[in-house]
This record gives C-alpha cells, sequence and structure tokens, in this order.
C-alpha cells in the first residue's frame, strides 16, 4: 500500500487531482484509514489511472470518462466515442484557426490605419422571419434614404389596415435588404421589408389592395453572418459597410446572400442623425 503522497508522486498525479478522482468515484483509494481518513493506493490501480488521464488528455470530460470505466465498453463502441472526439477536436482546430486568422487581420489593419478600427465586426447566425416588403431599383445611395422611410411607412400603414402586427420593439422590425453583388452608390437594387408576426394569412405569395407590388414570405436564416452596428448620421453609414467588406475580405470569406440593414432604434424620420443601424452580411468560406 502506498500513501496518497506517495502514489502522487510515482503517478506525478497532484494529490488534490487524487482527491478530486475520488469524490467523482473515478479512482476510489484502496482503503482509507477510519481513524485518520489517509487515503492509501496499490501499485495495481496505476493502470486505471493511466486510462482516466489518456481520456482526459483526449477531450473526454470527466462524466464520459466515468461512463467509459463504468459501462466497460467494447471495442466499437470505444472506437465510436473516438470518431465523435475526433469530429469535435478538428471543428476546434477549425475555429482556432478562423479565430487566429481574424486575429491576424486585425493586427494588418491596425497597421494599415494606425488607430483602432472604428468598427468591431463580429460572426453570428440569424433566425428566419416573416416580412412584408416591396423590392426596387434606387437610382442613388442619397435617395435611397428618403425613399426606404417612405416605403417603411406606407408598409406599415398597409398592414395596420389589414391587422398584421410587426414584429414588436425592442426587436428590430424595419429592414432593407441590398442584392447588388458589388459595392456600389448608385443603381441600388433593395427591397424594403417590414418584419412581421406570422399569421396564418402572411403565407399568401401576392398581397391584395397594396399601394405597390408587395410580397409576404418568410425570409431565409443565415448560419454564418459577419455584423457590425453604426452608432450616428445614416449618411456615414456607407463608412461601416466598406469596413465590413474588408474585413470580409481578409479574413477568407465571400458573401453568401443579400446583405440586411437593420434599424436598431424606433422609426424617427426627424431623427436621422443618432441612428443606431445593424448591418449583416451573409458570408462563408472562399473555396
Amino acid at each position: 500500500m502506498l500513501k496518497i503522497s506517495d502514489f502522487s508522486r510515482l503517478a506525478q498525479v497532484p494529490v488534490a487531482t487524487l482527491r478530486y478522482y475520488d469524490q467523482l468515484n473515478l479512482l476510489k483509494p484502496a482503503r482509507v484509514d477510519k481513524f485518520t481518513d489517509y487515503r492509501y493506493y496499490e501499485v495495481e490501480q496505476l493502470p486505471r489511472l493511466n486510462r482516466i488521464l489518456v481520456l482526459r488528455d483526449l477531450g473526454f470530460s470527466l462524466e464520459q470518462i466515468g461512463r467509459v470505466l463504468r459501462g466497460n465498453p467494447t471495442t466499437a463502441e470505444l472506437k465510436g466515442m473516438l470518431t465523435l472526439r475526433q469530429a469535435d477536436a478538428e471543428r476546434e482546430v477549425y475555429e482556432t484557426q478562423a479565430r487566429l486568422a481574424r486575429i491576424e487581420a486585425r493586427l494588418r489593419e491596425i497597421e494599415l490605419e494606425g488607430q483602432v478600427p472604428q468598427y468591431d465586426i463580429v460572426v453570428k447566425s440569424i433566425e428566419p422571419a416573416w416580412v412584408i416588403s416591396t423590392r426596387q431599383i434606387v437610382s442613388s445611395a442619397e435617395e435611397m434614404g428618403t425613399l426606404c422611410w417612405s416605403l417603411h411607412g406606407e408598409l406599415r400603414a398597409w398592414m395596420k389596415e389589414h391587422g398584421i402586427r410587426a414584429r414588436s420593439f425592442p426587436a428590430p422590425d424595419l429592414l432593407n435588404l441590398y442584392y447588388n453583388s458589388e459595392y456600389t452608390e448608385i443603381n441600388l437594387d433593395v427591397e424594403a421589408a417590414v418584419v412581421a408576426e406570422p399569421p396564418a394569412k402572411l403565407r399568401s405569395a401576392s398581397l391584395p389592395d397594396a399601394p405597390f407590388a408587395l410580397r409576404a414570405y418568410e425570409l431565409d436564416g443565415a448560419p454564418t453572418v459577419a455584423s457590425g452596428v453604426h452608432r450616428g448620421s445614416m449618411r456615414d453609414l456607407t463608412q461601416l459597410i466598406k469596413a465590413m467588406l474588408m474585413w470580409v475580405s481578409q479574413n477568407g470569406y465571400v458573401l453568401a446572400g443579400p446583405v440586411r440593414e437593420l434599424h436598431l432604434t424606433p422609426r424617427d424620420p426627424n431623427n436621422l442623425d443618432n441612428r443606431v443601424v445593424e448591418m449583416q452580411m451573409p458570408i462563408e468560406a472562399q473555396s
């Protein structure tokens, strides 16, 4: 029999770790002195401890290790568990490499500009949403702001008249989608939309009595989007768009769908100089 301190030195495992494994019933002492509570181990317990250490090194959780030790899995079962763990490890490597690429791109951006970038771009996913929308070609970026405000107002008025509720604040309900494949400030292919609650009547592909051509449909979500937030004048929003397009290129992505513009502050046509707007760019890894 070996004292816990001696067994710790032999196995090169901290005493605190052995005590923790005891608490989890992963590796119980061979004997516990009922008077002193001293733990004693046997050399024959080293193979079980080594199995715990190996599985831990492979990335299994202690809970998973406990199931392995208690269940005495077959070779096929253990192979299946290792295959799943391999897939997890490959995903972790991919995520780490992607994070490293973003760090490198951020450093290059700071070096080129000589200052901390104005916008922080994050990656996230977005859910599908029901929308009432109209799509038009707008001649210029200057015209787009006024026109979209007007279109959103008419969309909301039509929805109110027909008993269709917009998505409630603070979730953004005003949305624009840009379909141009390249950055441009002229001939903008824009879809102005209001995000709506999804009653059954929205399932119609065309809507009657509308002031212009309207659609009601479920806008697809996206598993990966680059997202940036602009606060200030709408006239300066193009700076965020340019920064996001550069970020997408520097981080090895390409656009994978129309760019989305969400208005995060309540609609107020008299307050266009202090807006909070989120831009979302669906992206995918460059092949």
